[in-house]
């Protein structure tokens, strides 16, 4: 069972590719995957290399006790003792207004497993005879699997994801109203005026931009 964990699938979009994370390495000799983020190691041998521009290198392995996968925007570190190394941190994005981070180095092997470089990556294996169980990355991600220890499986890597996006043409405006869809730019199509004392336009949501045109 000493093998390495899968790297996750490559996303593409066009001529561009968002390389999957790395496996975890298997125990003893088998090395940790290259990746969008590279691996976790195991019990010895190299850590996963990462993609230039999208993930770092994994960590140095201080037999028996590996080394961390890295992240978007640092290296895993070495072992600690007889703790496995914690995994690179990774970038930050909020699409929806959630943040996640992507492309975090996966924990490396150890007595005591070591830790994910975030959420979004596994931890390492560790424990008597693997009782601490290894980490897959998350889908869409590209972060590392955890690395292994004691006969078990390196953790799989999480895929990659390519985020396109698409403007948003302007709502037309014409006459006096209230605008009241967050997010939203409004263009004016036309000269328009108020009336009396009371004002042209109310905006009654969050983030509005009224473009004038003039």
């Amino acid at each position: 069972n000493c093998i390495p964990g899968n790297n996750g699938m490559n996303s593409t979009f066009g001529s561009l590719i968002a390389v999957g994370g790395g496996g975890g390495g298997g125990c003893y000799l088998w090395g940790a995957s290259d990746g969008g983020s590279g691996g976790g190691q195991a019990d010895s041998g190299s850590g996963g290399l990462g993609v230039a521009g999208q993930g770092n290198d994994g960590g140095a392995t201080a037999y028996p006790y590996a080394g961390a996968g890295g992240g978007a925007y640092s290296s895993g570190a070495a072992p600690s003792g007889s703790t496995g190394g914690i995994g690179g941190s990774g970038l930050s994005y909020s699409l929806d207004g959630t943040s996640i981070e992507y492309a975090c180095g996966g924990g490396g092997g150890g007595s005591t497993a070591g830790a994910a470089g975030c959420s979004t990556a596994g931890d390492g294996g560790g424990g008597d005879y693997g009782a601490t169980p290894v980490g897959d990355a998350v889908a869409n991600t590209g972060s590392g699997g955890g690395g292994a220890a004691y006969n078990q499986l390196g953790g799989a890597g999480g895929s990659g994801i390519v985020i396109v996006k698409f403007l948003t043409p302007p709502t037309p405006v014409s006459a006096c109203g209230v605008l009241n869809t967050p997010n939203t730019i409004y263009s004016l199509t036309t000269d328009i005026s108020g009336t009396g004392s009371s004002p042209c336009f109310g905006i009654t949501a969050d983030n509005i931009t009224l473009n004038g045109n003039g």
